[in-house]
């Protein structure tokens, strides 16, 4: 075979082999917001957080301003809000008495306490390897979550209802 032919073959192959590689991009499916969006044609009323936490309302139809979060309904935007307090709240409050320590989903003898939620009741539970909360959720000792539990009852259910 002379050298142009298998210059040419070599080539082909890189092509076949970039074409799959469009084709595998180009049938990723495109990931689906299912947050509400204002319309930019009309000048819709929205709901908004500022960076500390207060609800705004707006209707700029401007799509060069960016909203992280966006509600059709006050009553949407204040339960988030809601949320994010109860959230911050739970995180800090975690953090305290965890004293630095984080579960790791490596290691199935560390106990990880978690507190949830079933019927409006706030359970809980050690888990030994399987994250099903974020890291923040879990604690050292069933003290701790019992503890949490008791003066956090509010945010707790708050964070887990939302």
């Amino acid at each position: 075979m002379s050298t142009d032919k298998k210059q040419l073959e070599d080539k082909i192959s890189n092509m076949e082999k970039e074409l799959a590689e469009m084709k595998k991009i180009l049938a990723t499916p495109e990931p689906i917001s299912t947050y509400w969006t204002p319309s930019t044609r009309t000048k819709e009323r929205y709901f908004h957080l500022n960076q500390l936490g207060v609800v705004l309302s707006d209707n700029a139809a401007n799509p060069a301003i960016s909203r992280y979060r966006v509600f059709k309904t006050e009553a949407e935007a204040f339960k988030y809000a809601d949320y994010i307090k109860a959230e911050e709240t739970l995180k800090k409050a975690i953090a305290d008495l965890n004293q630095g320590w984080w579960p790791d989903f490596t290691q199935s003898a560390q106990d990880k306490f978690r507190l949830y939620l079933i019927d409006n009741s706030l359970c809980l539970d050690t888990w030994l390897y399987r994250k099903e909360q974020p890291a923040f959720m879990y604690m050292k000792s069933r003290k701790i979550a019992e503890t949490i539990r008791e003066k956090y009852k509010d945010e707790l259910i708050t964070y887990f209802s939302y």
